[in-house]
């Protein structure tokens, strides 16, 4: 018997019924193509989201540079300055960067920068796009180069003007390794193939892969006929659910596969999205609405950071610092504990400590003001009046101003993280000083102006 195959998404195939037994007992290679992982971040919206989230996550942690022989000497602090000193300027879009980095390792295993000079000095740092470069080897395997081909234009590039950040791969020795998005790759592809399927089958008017029996010798017009009838009859969004009586004594009709009801009820798009969380580190709570109770939200939120934003953070800051700034001698650091997830555990742990010493505090005053973001408060306590001379009136002055800064910058970080209406309750800011920065905030000046002296203590 001579049979046609109706499919909802490659349409229909004429083919002898011992060929098709054939192929099912036998298989052959299919045609189908797979997804590499870029191209399921570029198509599948769960994955994407994983991914974008990660990398988010990294790229808002607060973070500071600060002199590498002297780390009390701060050049920089994300919550406290607003611009890059000039001697920092090439780090202006650091946070884009970051995101970038993070994003790119966890889809191709690296990420790449490269060191933008002006007259001898590092003036800026470009993102390049992993895709355009190949690592160079000498003969004993060490990265002598990068190969950035771009529209078709190659250069090489030095091992000294491209900052190179890769996935810890214990596969691999040196150069990039495998990226951990590749492991979810699979389940990104069933997802789209799913998706694809759905599509088709809407757009056909939800008609399944169906096989037409025709005897054998019916020819190629009467074959050609039955299929444009058909396809007439039943396919195409305006066709769905209609019914035709036709006179056959020889033509048979069986469908083939499953229905999207019963795709429906294999849960298969839950078991693929679990898949590609749990490869990725991103709980489910994070991407699902619903899917866990308010408590194991928060404990999710504490182990997405201490499992997995973290460490990768750790890295990261690692290899800047190694082929980057070290030579310019500062240090770059993530301020994870600044992070209101991440005081909200030390605080739950402080108590869960306290339990256990029968109340007594584990923390200082100004610990404790200092994890929520709050200056030290002021020492007055003193049993013996010493002494007054210039050179003590001049430390009391600068500890008094020192003090009164501390609490500024304080405010100044809670302002740029939840806004100018805030709440502040200033210990050691002068009266004065206090009503000049609400009225500046008040009126809609950005935090930065707001904030700027001049200050008169």
């Amino acid at each position: 018997m001579a049979l046609q195959l109706i499919s909802p998404t490659k349409g229909i195939k004429n083919f002898r019924a011992d060929s098709l037994i054939a192929e099912m007992l036998y298989g052959q290679e299919t045609d189908a193509k797979h997804l590499t992982i870029v191209e399921a971040y570029r198509v599948n919206g769960f994955l994407r989201a994983c991914v974008d989230m990660r990398a988010a996550a990294i790229g808002g942690i607060p973070f500071t540079v600060v002199n590498a022989a002297n780390p009390e000497d701060i050049r920089y602090d994300s919550d406290a300055d607003y611009d890059f000193p000039d001697e920092l300027g090439f780090m202006t879009g650091w946070s884009d960067l970051i995101f970038k980095t993070e994003a790119s390792l966890i889809l191709v295993g690296s990420a790449f920068w490269l060191k933008v000079y002006d007259n001898g000095n590092l003036v800026g740092l470009q993102w390049m796009s992993p895709n355009t470069i190949q690592p160079l080897y000498d003969q004993a395997g060490k990265v002598y180069g990068y190969k950035r081909t771009v529209n078709g234009r190659e250069v090489t590039l030095d091992v000294e003007d491209v900052v190179a950040i890769y996935q810890q791969d214990p596969l691999t020795e040196i150069g990039p390794g495998s990226s951990i998005g590749y492991a979810a790759r699979t389940g990104a592809d069933v997802l789209h193939s799913l998706q694809t399927y759905l599509d088709s089958t809407l757009d056909n008017g939800l008609l399944k892969a169906t096989l037409i029996g025709v005897p054998m010798g019916t020819p190629r017009e009467e074959r050609d006929r039955i299929e444009r009838g058909w396809r007439s009859w039943f396919s195409g969004k305006g066709n769905a659910g209609t019914t035709k009586v036709v006179e056959a004594d020889a033509v048979n009709v069986q469908t083939i596969g499953e229905g999207i009801k019963d795709l429906g009820n294999l849960q298969l798009s839950r078991e693929q999205r679990e898949l590609i969380a749990v490869t990725l580190g991103v709980p489910f709570s994070f991407v699902i609405s619903g899917a866990a109770n308010f408590a194991t939200a928060q404990q999710d939120d504490v182990n997405f950071y201490t499992k997995t934003v973290l460490p990768q953070a750790d890295r990261i800051a690692h290899r800047i610092n190694a082929t980057l700034l070290r030579e310019l001698g500062v240090r770059f650091s993530f301020e994870p504990k600044r992070l209101e997830v991440m005081q909200r555990y030390e605080v739950e742990k402080a108590q869960a400590v306290a339990q256990l010493t029968g109340g007594a505090p584990v923390l200082s005053v100004d610990e404790a003001r200092a994890l929520l973001g709050y200056g030290p408060t002021q020492q007055v306590t003193q049993q013996v009046t010493p002494e007054v001379t210039p050179e003590v009136m001049e430390e009391e002055v600068q500890d008094d101003t020192q003090a009164i800064e501390s609490e500024i910058r304080a405010w100044r970080r809670k302002v740029k993280s939840r806004g100018a209406d805030a709440p502040f309750s200033p210990d050691n800011i002068p009266e004065e000083v206090y009503h000049v920065i609400k009225s500046r905030l008040e009126d809609g000046e950005d935090y930065k102006s707001a904030f700027s002296p001049p200050f008169d203590f």
